[in-house]
């Protein structure tokens, strides 16, 4: 498309396991060099051993909680750090 714009992947690693996730978590940055990659996770996927492998790519990590379920659109936003 010629645009640069962020990659955002919404739960890539969801029904992978263990190994294959690390293999996954390991490349990603060489296919996706020089390029701004948002990977929403859940805390299964994004298990420690994925984070040590991802850890030297990551600039920021957010929790998004949800603060009100009846309604389910209200959350707030922590950066880790």
């Amino acid at each position: 498309s010629g645009f640069e714009v962020p990659i955002i992947v919404d739960t890539p690693l969801a029904r992978i396991s263990t190994e294959p996730s690390r293999n996954i978590a390991r490349n990603l940055p060489n296919y996706l060099q020089d390029k701004q990659v948002v990977l929403l996770v859940t805390e299964k996927e994004y298990a420690p051993e994925i984070r040590e492998e991802l850890s030297e790519r990551v600039g920021r990590t957010y929790v998004i909680n949800v603060t009100e379920k009846e309604r389910g659109n209200l959350a707030k936003v922590e950066l880790i750090e």
